[in-house]
Parts: C-alpha cells; sequence; structure tokens
C-alpha cells in the first residue's frame, strides 16, 4: 500500500483525476494551458503573466439576483476580448429582456444587476429594478369564513354601523355614526356585529355579543328601503351575501340574499334620514339598488379596531 503523504485525500492519486485541471481553473478564475512540460513551464508562466498584463481575455456581461429569469439573451453571449490594455475600448452589449412573471393582486418588486465581468471579476455594473404591477381584476386571497366580531365601516364616508339608540334593540333602524372613540360600555357595544356563517355561505349579523337581535332587509328594498334589528327568526330577509369588491380582502358589498340587486348603503336625505348630537353624526343605513354592480357607497371594511 503506498504511503499516506499528506495531499492524497484532497488531490488524488499521483498523475491526478481526468478534468482536474479544467476543474482547478475555473473555480479559481484562471486559464487551462495543456502540454506545459518541466522544460517549459518558466516560459509558459512568463508568457501567459505578459498576456494577462498586456490585455484583456474576455469582458462579459452577466445578469444576477432576482431579474435575471427576466432576461432573455445578452449578445455577444461569449463577451469581447481580447482587448489589449494599452488603448480605450467602447464595446456594447444587447439585452433581451421578457416578461416571465404573471401579474397578482399585489405589486411584486425583483432587484439585481447586470454586472460586467473582465477575466473572472466584476469591474462594474448596473442595479436593475423590476416591478410587476398589479392586477386590479384579480382579488386578494379572502377567508372562507369571517364569522366573529367586527366593526362596519362605510368606506366613503369612514363612519360605522350602529342602532338608531346605541344599544340595540328590537325595530331599531340602523345608521351610520362617527363618534370617536366608539363607546364602549359593556351594556352598549353597538358599534360591534358578530357575522355568522351559515350552511349555505351566507351571514346573519347580530347586533353586539349580548342581543339576540340581527339585521333585517326591508320587504322591499329601495332608495329608502330601511334595515332594521328584529328578533333571529327562518326568514330569507336575514341572511346577507358577502360580496367582494376590491382587492382589499376586508372590503365587500354586503347584499339581502332574497334582493341581490341591492346592497347595503347610506340614504343621505334631509331631515329625519340625518342624526346628530354633540359628539357626532350619523345617517340611515338602508338597502338600495346597485343597478347591476356595487358602486362605492356600497363598500364596507370589516374591522377589529
Amino acid at each position: 500500500m503506498p504511503k499516506d503523504n499528506g495531499y492524497q485525500k484532497w488531490c488524488g492519486d499521483p498523475g491526478g483525476i481526468k478534468g482536474q485541471g479544467t476543474r482547478i481553473a475555473k473555480a479559481t478564475g484562471c486559464k487551462l494551458v495543456q502540454g506545459v512540460s518541466a522544460d517549459t513551464i518558466v516560459e509558459t508562466i512568463a508568457t501567459e503573466l505578459a498576456a494577462q498584463i498586456t490585455a484583456i481575455g474576455n469582458v462579459s456581461l452577466v445578469a444576477r439576483g432576482a431579474t435575471a429569469p427576466f432576461v432573455q439573451a445578452i449578445a455577444p453571449s461569449a463577451g469581447h476580448g481580447p482587448l489589449s490594455r494599452d488603448q480605450d475600448h467602447e464595446i456594447s452589449f444587447d439585452v433581451s429582456w421578457i416578461g416571465t412573471v404573471p401579474a397578482t393582486y399585489e405589486d411584486q418588486v425583483f432587484n439585481g444587476s447586470l454586472d460586467v465581468v473582465a477575466d473572472g471579476e466584476v469591474i462594474g455594473g448596473k442595479t436593475v429594478k423590476i416591478t410587476v404591477l398589479l392586477d386590479e381584476e384579480i382579488p386578494m386571497p379572502r377567508p372562507d369564513d369571517v364569522s366573529g366580531t367586527w366593526m362596519l365601516i362605510h368606506q366613503v364616508t369612514g363612519s360605522y354601523l350602529l342602532p338608531a339608540n346605541g344599544s340595540p334593540n328590537a325595530n331599531d333602524s340602523i345608521w351610520t355614526w362617527n363618534q370617536d372613540p366608539p363607546d364602549a360600555q359593556a351594556w352598549i357595544q353597538g358599534h360591534l356585529w358578530v357575522l355568522e356563517k351559515q350552511t349555505d355561505g351566507t351571514y346573519r349579523i347580530r347586533a353586539s355579543q349580548l342581543s339576540q337581535l340581527y339585521i333585517e332587509a326591508p320587504a322591499t328594498p329601495a332608495a329608502n328601503g330601511y334595515i332594521s334589528l328584529q328578533q333571529k327568526s327562518q326568514s330569507e330577509l336575514q341572511s346577507w351575501v358577502l360580496v367582494p369588491v376590491s382587492s382589499d380582502p376586508d372590503t365587500y358589498a354586503i347584499q339581502p340574499k332574497k334582493f341581490p340587486n341591492s346592497a347595503l348603503s347610506i340614504f343621505p336625505g334631509p331631515g329625519a334620514n340625518q342624526r346628530l348630537d354633540g359628539n357626532a353624526t350619523g345617517v340611515i343605513v338602508v338597502a338600495s339598488n346597485t343597478w347591476g354592480k356595487p358602486t362605492l357607497h356600497h363598500y364596507w371594511r370589516l374591522s377589529k379596531n
């Protein structure tokens, strides 16, 4: 058995392993020169060093980072060279780009670079930032079930849903209200609503944790189709459909199941349709016609705060 000289486990048996020189040259950014003997090694080294001193072997452009997949081709692919070091050179590359990432519900940002590489060393470059803009037609992922306690925020006015008297009572109409902060007394908490998902995918909307009163649609929705609080029943008027209306996963139009062409909105008429006191103002809430598609005044955001 040959004696282990300490290098064998790293370098292999004498004579090397096939392809070893190529691997070492690539790993160290060097050049592989074939056919060098003990008699020619000094002359070969001197020749190669002189070439390195007087010329740049190759200059290439390399795409790196998250933007690299957007680069379809760089021409010339082999780069430029050799280039004499004793004169200026102006070289160019053509970069072909391709869109490889489909749009989603939010902007996607990719960062990378185009690096100028001379003889294996990065000597310059340019940062690259690519933004794939969102597609507003693609909604954000939404939970399958939003049952729980929420404030319902009207997206146009920024006010929240509240029973007419603050605390829930049967037959109450329902208003928006903008008192800040809301009255959080345990026996009131009228700004909190409990969504209860039903087996058909609709929701009942209960007035706070403390009551058994539910929002009920009017028998005939219209511009003045007032909704109200009623005791729990099997009436379809107490079933509501939450319809996604924007890329915000918490924003919905709230439609009566029985009247899919209507949705909760405000009725900003004069007099009896408005409330005000020293702390806040409000407008009565109705189930009004969407005329084919909910518009901004039909938008409500579910909020935990």
